[in-house]
C-alpha cells in the first residue's frame, strides 16, 4: 500500500531490536496529560494536528475466571514488544505551539513513569494497585503506531483484567482542554456535527463489511462474543447496541481523504463515545502470574486514504484475507 507523501514526508524508520535508530521517526510520541495520564501522536513535519491515546481511564472490569473466545479475533503472532533504545539515546523536540507547553518526554511521578525518545520509542508504567503495575510499549511505524500492553505482578491474578484504551479525535469545536491531547478537525464529528452534516464518521466491522456507529451523542457500543458474559451482567441491550467480530475501529474524514482507526488484540467491546469526541476498546490484559508476561498487541492507525486503504494495512499487519 503505497503512503501518501503529503502526509508523511521523507522520513528514516526507527529499526528496533537491532540496536540500530533513525534520526527521524514517522511519529513522535509526547506525554500530554498528567492527571489524564494521555500520550500524543505526532507526524513527522506536521506538528499542527495530532492524535491522543488516554492509556489509563477508569477503573479496570474484572472477573473471577477468565472471558472466553478470543481465538476468533486476529492476532499478529512472532511481533514482540521492542527493547528501549541504548544510553544517551536522544529524546523528541517539543514542536511550539499554542497547545504544547506543559508537553514532556520523560516523567516519573503521580504513580506512573513515561520515557519517549527521538526514534520513535516510548515506555509507560504504571501502578494499577498494590504489587500490579501496568506496561504500555509504543513505537513509530509508517502509517502509526504500535502498541504492546500487559500487567506485571507479584499476585495471580486468576480472571480477566479489562482496561479502556482511549483514542482522542478532538476538534474545534470540543472543549479547548481536550486540544492539549489531540486535534485533527478533519477526524472530528462535532466539527462536521457543527457543519450542519449530522452522518456518522466512525465505522465497525460486521459481518465481513463495514456498518456506521450510530450519530448519536451518547455512547453506543460494540460488543464482541468474548465480552457476551460482560454484556449480560451490564445488561446493555438497547437499539443502538451492535455486535462486532473483532477489534478495529476507525474514523473517516467526510471527504474519505483521511483516515484513522485503532486495533486491538482481545477485546470485550469498542464504544464511539461522545461528548469526548474519542474510539474506544476495551482490552483484556489478564490472566496474569508473577514472574509472566502476557502480552497484548494493537495500532493506533492513521494515513490518507478511506477506510477501505486503513483496511489493506491492517490485513497486512493482522492476517491477510481476515475480514
Amino acid at each position: 500500500m503505497r503512503l501518501n507523501q503529503s502526509i508523511y514526508g521523507t522520513v528514516l524508520i526507527a529499526v528496533l531490536g537491532a540496536g540500530a535508530w533513525a534520526e527521524e521517526a514517522p511519529f513522535q510520541i509526547f506525554l500530554t496529560g498528567l492527571s489524564s495520564t494521555s500520550v500524543t501522536f505526532v507526524r513527522a513535519g506536521h506538528p499542527e494536528h495530532y492524535l491522543g491515546y488516554r492509556i489509563v481511564e477508569h477503573e479496570p472490569e474484572v472477573t473471577e475466571a477468565p472471558l472466553s473466545d478470543y481465538a476468533d479475533q486476529p492476532q499478529r503472532r512472532g511481533y514482540p514488544p521492542p527493547d528501549p533504545p541504548g544510553g544517551g539515546a536522544a529524546r523528541p523536540v517539543i514542536p511550539a505551539g499554542q497547545y504544547t507547553g506543559d508537553w514532556r518526554t520523560q516523567h516519573d511521578g503521580d504513580g506512573f513513569v513515561f520515557d519517549s525518545f527521538a526514534g520513535g520509542y516510548a515506555r509507560f508504567r504504571y501502578k494499577e494497585g498494590p504489587g500490579v503495575y501496568r506496561v504500555v510499549v509504543l513505537r513509530a511505524a509508517a502509517d502509526g503506531v504500535d502498541v504492546w500492553a500487559w500487567l506485571e505482578t507479584d499476585r495471580e491474578i486468576p480472571g480477566s483484567y479489562v482496561v479502556q484504551a482511549c483514542f482522542r479525535l478532538s476538534g474545534h469545536t470540543n472543549e479547548e482542554w481536550r486540544h492539549r491531547i489531540a486535534l485533527v478537525p478533519a477526524l472530528s464529528e462535532y466539527d462536521r456535527w457543527a457543519s450542519g452534516d449530522l452522518r456518522s464518521l466512525t465505522y465497525v466491522r460486521r459481518n465481513d463489511a463495514w456498518e456506521a456507529v450510530p450519530a448519536v451523542k451518547k455512547q453506543v457500543d460494540c460488543w464482541t462474543s468474548a465480552g457476551a458474559a460482560l454484556f449480560l451482567e451490564k445488561n446493555k441491550i438497547d437499539e443502538e447496541t451492535l455486535t462486532v467480530a473483532h477489534g478495529l475501529i476507525v474514523r473517516e474524514s467526510a471527504e474519505e481523504k483521511e483516515c484513522a482507526g485503532m486495533y486491538w488484540e482481545r477485546i470485550t467491546r469498542l464504544s464511539n463515545h461522545h461528548p469526548a469526541d474519542c474510539l474506544h476498546a476495551y482490552v483484556d490484559l489478564g490472566p496474569a502470574k508473577p514472574g509472566e508476561r502476557h502480552v497484548v498487541h494493537g495500532k493506533f492507525y492513521w494515513l490518507d486514504g478511506d477506510k477501505d486503504a486503513l483496511l489493506e494495512h491492517w490485513r497486512l499487519d493482522f492476517g491477510t484475507g481476515r475480514r
